[in-house]
């Protein structure tokens, strides 16, 4: 019968064969004991109508109420009808809400970014039963305690920020209507997280040294190579991979291999041991982590001899390839490492080199989609020397073209064809292909091998050619490949990596 308003109106209908000569309506909060009564002004004195509208006065509390209308007649006759209604939010009384959320329509109260440069907008939602609301100022703070005015009024329906720095920003808004009620919103806050730059990308500066010494000099030195650390990288742990192959004959050398950290101290070292079986080759992989606590250079250093106790005429002949890997999440920086290609040569047989190996080029891939290529020179007066070529792709699929030019031929010991290309089946088996070979120098030959890394993968059990562009969503693939030439006193290798995207 009532509806639910601050203004009561409603109708009173009925059926009397005598005139109403008093129409009542009493009411009272449900709770309360007493009732208010409102005397129904009639049209007329006494009324032989059958309705009437009634208008209660303005009702201010909220809450359940109580109603009893009494009509009395001419004749004396008392009618009474009991109802109730409710009194909610009235019209003018109804403070506003106000919330916040992200533009995109996300509600997740914090958000983060590691870029250099982090913008972002927000959307505010304000709304008032009354349509008064007459400010919405939006609060900022950085530590969720002081809250700053960002925006003393909003007359936008959103609003947009930025954060350039490690931190946080947090936000909140306040909406108040024209009777001074308020609202205050959630918070949303944006963090700027500290910006992860590749371990790679910290190092540059490549310096390599490759070493053949056939004279010992009387004062013995050491033999560096060199990566450059940017001070960006200060602080930053790093992972590394100490690769270090080493071959000796007669135990005549002690030799250390050293590494030192930017401060010039040295992080690690290695004596190369002297107690190997003639011609044996021996190889340690020492990993470690270092954290450079200033910027400059990490070396990698070999002790060009420390000893030589013997009569000149013996034979003796030492080879140290050590390289320093830096690896980003476990996979190792394209071009940076610090590699040594060392020997000592001492004598007439024993391990003495079968030609004297020069290194003229090692051209690493610019990007990971490339080849890689390799330029060396082999010197001397030997004919059909066995070797053996090495080709390893991860997964299989490697392939290498090998071109040879001078006095001299490597080929194949099986039919005696020049070795020129070598390609893996796509993720065959095994990864490893071993080819025999004879190598002839004759004077000189240059040598140049190219290796490429696979394209193929195998993708749930089929395989897939893999692009070098990033486009469309792509997986991305990491393959491996080396190409090694090895006979008992010297090895050759070139590695490749690259990522491929399927």
């Amino acid at each position: 019968m009532a509806v639910a308003k601050c203004s009561i109106t409603f109708d009173v209908n009925f059926t009397s064969s005598s005139p109403v000569t008093s129409a009542i309506a009493s009411y009272k909060i449900h709770s309360d004991s007493s009732y208010t009564d409102f005397q129904i002004q009639l049209p007329t004195v006494p009324y032989i109508g059958s309705s009437l509208s009634v208008v209660l006065p303005e009702i201010q509390t909220e809450g359940d109420y109580d109603l009893i209308i009494t009509l009395t007649t001419q004749d004396g006759t008392v009618a009474k009808k009991e109802s109730s209604f409710k009194i909610g939010n009235c019209p003018g009384r109804n403070p506003p809400t106000v919330s916040l959320k992200w533009n995109d329509g996300e509600l997740n109260a914090d958000r983060s970014c590691t870029q250099s440069l982090c913008t972002y907008t927000i959307d505010v939602n304000a709304t008032d039963p009354d349509n008064d609301i007459i400010n919405i100022k939006i609060l900022k703070s950085t530590d969720g305690n002081i809250w700053n005015t960002f925006i003393a009024n909003l007359t936008a329906g959103n609003f947009t920020d930025s954060i350039n720095t490690e931190g946080k920003n947090q936000y909140r808004a306040v909406a108040v209507d024209a009777k001074n009620h308020s609202a205050t919103s959630n918070t949303l806050s944006y963090k700027k997280e500290k910006v992860e730059v590749p371990v790679c990308d910290h190092l540059s500066n490549v310096n390599d040294a490759r070493l053949n010494i056939t004279e010992l000099s009387p004062s013995p030195g050491w033999v560096s190579a060199t990566v450059d650390v940017a001070q960006s990288a200060v602080g930053i742990p790093m992972n590394l991979s100490h690769e270090i192959h080493y071959r000796r004959c007669d135990d005549v050398f002690m030799n250390k291999v050293e590494v030192l950290g930017t401060d010039n101290k040295v992080i690690q070292d290695f004596e190369i041991p002297n107690n190997l079986p003639n011609g044996m080759t021996g190889h340690q992989s020492l990993p470690f982590v270092y954290t450079p606590t200033q910027a400059g250079k990490i070396t990698l250093r070999i002790r060009e001899y420390s000893s030589f106790a013997t009569s000149e005429k013996t034979p003796a002949h030492l080879h140290i390839d050590s390289q320093l890997l830096f690896l980003d999440k476990e996979i190792e920086c394209s071009r940076i490492s610090a590699e040594h290609n060392f020997s000592i040569y001492r004598g007439t047989d024993c391990t003495e080199a079968e030609f004297v190996y020069r290194e003229i080029a090692r051209d690493e891939p610019s990007d990971q989609c490339k080849q890689s290529k390799l330029s060396f020179t082999l010197e001397g007066d030997k004919s059909n020397v066995p070797m053996t070529f090495y080709l390893d792709g991860n997964p299989s699929g490697a392939g290498t073209s090998i071109y040879v030019d001078g006095d001299g031929s490597i080929i194949k010991q099986s039919d005696l064809s020049p070795l020129n290309m070598v390609r893996q089946t796509s993720d065959g088996n095994p990864q490893l292909t071993e080819i025999p070979v004879f190598v002839t120098v004759k004077g000189k030959i240059t040598v140049d091998i190219i290796l490429e890394a696979s394209q193929t993968v195998r993708v749930n059990g089929d395989l897939s050619l893999g692009a070098c562009d990033t486009s469309g969503g792509k997986t991305s693939f990491t393959q491996s490949a080396s190409a090694e030439i090895r006979s008992t006193s010297m090895s050759i290798l070139l590695n490749n990596t690259k990522t491929i995207y399927i």
